[in-house]
């Protein structure tokens, strides 16, 4: 009997389509998992001008983006702690249209803040799995951790009510690193902005206007998994439950007689993994379900799950059972059964169910 497809998204997890008595059992998804060997970044700083800015303050003018591409790889699966350190340099200069009502060469000082969650030890929390700690070279300061507050550049420039115009470089490098919150599979994207620059000139007491940055920076960010697992027993499954006595079935347990349990395979074996702690197996069904049981097309019947000791195995999130990962291997039996829903009169016939197994990285 044919089974039907069902999608499972590809991000954190690996797909198994289930189905019982003389039906395919097929993986969904191929889901890479393990080693990170590839990070690129795009960091884009972008200048925008406004109206007027406030006394002794500067806008970026005009727009100009700072891009930079960073491709670097990981030697080692990525694990919790894990980090990667690297350097930015467009080698291009910022234009700044500086408000200053006396003429003069003046210091500037520069302020970033961010909108994003800063952590107690100074990283940008970009989401579960991956943070960042960008630094920024201001002139004299070396490299500042964001976010910063007016910090001065040593270099003077002239400025005038008559010409605002003033060059500055601040922004154009600087450091960027990751690291590993969370371990995960599949890949990794973050687009957004990291920091939005502020630029004073020679007055650094005044409150800095929010509303005339200077610069914006952005990132984008892919971490992909290149490494990869697959079901031990292949891509197809195919498992007959066989005929059983309507009477011998209970509810919600192993039928009493005339049933003898086949098991499925579900262990992994994977490619650069290593002994990376555990992963998580969670199963639900795609056929509807009853407590912990999985609805089959005949009316009264559902199928239970035992894993390969016998011990229950529910459905849902809360009842996900978590697997070592040794030597770039787990080991996993599931064992279904028929089984009478209860309170129901269970029909004559063949049936089907469905079921969805998913493994992440907890």
């Amino acid at each position: 009997m044919g089974c039907a497809s069902y999608g499972v998204p590809a991000m954190e997890r690996m797909g198994l389509l289930m189905k019982t008595y003389n039906c395919a059992i097929r993986s969904l998804t191929h889901t890479e998992t393990g080693r990170i060997l590839a990070l690129v970044v795009a960091l884009g700083w972008s200048f925008s001008a406004h109206a007027e800015p406030p006394a002794w303050q500067c806008e970026g003018a005009p727009v100009i983006e700072h891009n930079n591409v960073i491709a670097l790889d990981f030697t080692e699966q990525a694990s919790i702690g894990e980090r990667v350190d690297t350097t930015f340099n467009t080698g291009q200069g910022g234009v700044g249209n500086c408000n200053c009502p006396e003429s003069g060469s003046y210091t500037s000082y520069f302020t970033s803040t961010t909108g994003l969650t800063v952590t107690s030890d100074g990283w940008l929390k970009l989401n579960d799995n991956i943070d960042a700690r960008l630094r920024i070279f201001v002139l004299g300061s070396n490299n500042v951790l964001v976010p910063f507050s007016k910090v001065p550049n040593t270099a003077s420039s002239p400025c005038s009510p008559e010409n605002g115009i003033v060059n500055a470089s601040t922004g154009s490098r600087g450091q960027v690193a990751f690291r590993i919150t969370k371990p995960f599979v599949g890949e990794i994207i973050y687009s957004g902005r990291l920091a939005t620059m502020y630029w004073q000139i020679n007055d650094s007491s005044a409150a800095v206007d929010m509303n005339y940055p200077y610069a914006h920076v952005n990132a984008d960010i892919r971490l992909k998994v290149l490494a990869s697992c697959q079901f031990r027993a292949g891509d197809t499954f195919t498992i007959d439950l066989g005929d059983i006595d309507k009477a011998a079935l209970t509810e919600g347990g192993l039928p009493k007689y005339g049933f003898t349990p086949k098991s499925i395979d579900l262990s992994l074996d994977c490619v650069n993994i290593g002994s990376s702690g555990k992963v998580s197996y969670m199963f639900q069904s795609a056929s509807g379900s009853e407590g912990n049981l999985l609805l089959t097309d005949l009316r009264g019947l559902g199928i239970g799950l035992h894993d390969g000791d016998d011990n229950p195995v529910g459905l849902g999130a809360e009842n996900a059972i978590e697997v070592p990962v040794v030597s770039d291997t787990t080991s996993f039996l599931l064992k279904p059964y028929p089984s009478k829903l209860p309170g129901a009169a269970v029909e004559s016939g063949s049936y089907t169910a469905q079921a969805i197994v998913t493994v992440t990285l907890p």
